[in-house]
């Protein structure tokens, strides 16, 4: 199979969902259930290009996922849940491998290497291993919140700023914004020096993004969770609503590097905590478990926005000691 100028996904019967890059050649050498033992085999071969798998786990013993590069001296495998990524330059003959979540075996003719998340091994074309690396670091998105709706009487006129944090090491950031969930398309790829992002003008509608941290040696770690946003060009509500919604946290307890909240807003509002969002029940009541980020003082931000965009923000604080 042959990724054209959008990235494509193929969706596995063992579960496994593979990204293939654009401009990729991947070849499916083998699926295969034993109908008596329900043993289940996917096996790829990456020809150029990249690719990243996300498996899931082994149904039973001997189930396994593989890619295998073009030179076939060298493959990943896994029998895990995991998330991988596999690149192969057939002009050079040499071969990366990038783990991000979970743990995969990589086989060469002369030795074999298990990877776990944040490693990464190249190999050459002869199946010579390099010594493992650090991959960098995933960015932690801080706005917008997940999920904001902005609502303006003209968006062509507006701006919306993306930003997130920086990650030791990292020389860039790759930000990539696409209006579809899975990201098989994007609106915008590409790499950044800083930390934010200026959209002008983003027409009315729904938009997802995310980042990865490129090093000074140009590898790129993986992405973070995605995020979404929406643009509106008028209120869902009545134009002239412009209460905020109430807000109010009945229950803030503390327990080591955790805090227990329970609170109450207004019913159908939506709730971040930290910029991360809450579900909230049909009664406006809420509940969560906020990890906290650092030792010392805290201080955690309760946004809640309703169907009229109006906002309420309370900020409560705690203390971390760490013995």
């Amino acid at each position: 199979m042959t990724s054209s100028s959008a990235s494509a996904q193929l969706i596995y019967f063992d579960g496994t969902v593979t990204t293939i890059q654009p401009g990729s050649l991947l070849e499916i050498r083998e699926m295969y259930e034993n109908p008596v033992t329900k043993v289940r085999r996917v096996s790829e071969k990456l020809n150029r290009g990249g690719l990243t798998a996300s498996t899931q786990k082994k149904n039973v013993e001997g189930s396994y996922h593989e890619v295998a590069t073009e030179s076939e001296k060298v493959s990943a495998r896994t029998d895990e849940e995991s998330e991988f990524r596999v690149a192969y330059d057939p002009e050079e003959r040499e071969a990366e491998f990038d783990v991000f979540e979970g743990r995969i075996e990589i086989s060469s003719p002369s030795k074999r290497e298990s990877l776990v998340a944040g490693e990464r091994i190249r190999a050459t074309g002869d199946g010579r291993l390099s010594d493992k690396e650090i991959l960098p670091g995933m960015p932690r998105l801080i706005s917008p919140r997940d999920q904001k709706v902005f609502i303006y009487d003209d968006p062509s006129k507006q701006s919306i700023t993306l930003s997130w944090e920086s990650v030791p090491g990292a020389s860039s950031y790759q930000l990539s914004i696409s209006d579809k969930a899975l990201f098989t398309s994007t609106l915008y790829d590409a790499a950044r020096e800083g930390t934010t992002a200026v959209l002008d003008g983003v027409p009315a509608g729904s938009y997802f993004w995310k980042v990865a941290a490129t090093s000074n040696a140009s590898v790129t770690g993986p992405f973070c969770p995605p995020r979404r946003f929406r643009v509106s060009s008028e209120k869902i509500r009545d134009r002239g609503d412009t209460d905020p919604p109430e807000l109010e946290i009945t229950e803030f307890v503390s327990i080591g590097l955790m805090v227990i909240v329970n609170g109450r807003t207004e019913p159908g509002a939506t709730l971040w905590i930290d910029n991360e969002k809450i579900d909230v029940y049909d009664d406006g009541t809420f509940y969560a478990v906020v990890r906290l980020r650092k030792e010392g003082l805290n201080e955690i931000r309760f946004v809640s926005q309703d169907a009229g965009g109006n906002e309420t923000e309370v900020m409560r604080s705690t203390f971390v000691e760490m013995y």
